[in-house]
């Protein structure tokens, strides 16, 4: 696994992209496979079914971020993945904001959440956590462990804040050194 952290280091490229266009190219992807999630629900013979309420808030005047565009894409997409999957795609709020001069991306969900001393665990590679009922979607336990990765190789982070049964935050900050004026 490390080798392969290794060649992703060598191939990262670090040029500029505008962070609004970015993020709304994947919240569109995002948004569309949450809007199958809950056709196929609503179509399976849910009676009650419950209106999604999604929403997005990036502040103005954002940076550009300096990075690689394409894998920070992969990083998002994982955690919007996340977010739909483990809150059948309602209640996700995504917002965009500097802090302190670093870029914040936050993606929060209210579904089935993660308890506090498993949260750790999830950045290690093929490694899930919870019961076998709250595991809805086979995944490898990738995800994480390599977006976590991708953001150090940007000098950035990735953090989950979350609780059982109230949902989960995924946290990336961006330093100052990887934003530019828009």
């Amino acid at each position: 696994m490390r080798s392969s952290f290794k060649l992703l280091r060598k191939k990262l490229s670090a040029t500029p992209f505008p962070t609004r266009a970015a993020i709304l190219s994947v919240l569109f992807l995002a948004v569309s496979i949450a809007d199958v999630a809950y056709f196929l629900r609503v179509a399976s013979a849910r009676e009650n079914a419950i209106v999604a309420e999604n929403s997005l808030h990036i502040a103005d005047g954002m940076p550009q971020l300096l990075g690689d565009e394409l894998r920070i894409r992969q990083v998002l997409l994982n955690l919007l993945s996340n977010a739909v999957k483990f809150s059948d795609g309602q209640d996700i709020d995504v917002s965009i904001d500097q802090v302190g001069g670093q870029v914040r991306i936050v993606v929060a969900d209210r579904g089935i959440g993660i308890a506090r001393d498993d949260i750790a665990k999830l950045f290690t590679p093929f490694v899930q956590v919870g019961t076998d009922k709250d595991k809805r979607s086979h995944g490898t336990g990738l995800g994480l462990s390599i977006s976590r990765e991708l953001m150090a190789l940007h000098q950035g982070t990735l953090e989950l804040e979350s609780e059982p049964g109230a949902g989960t935050r995924a946290i990336l900050t961006f330093p100052k050194a990887r934003t530019l004026p828009q």
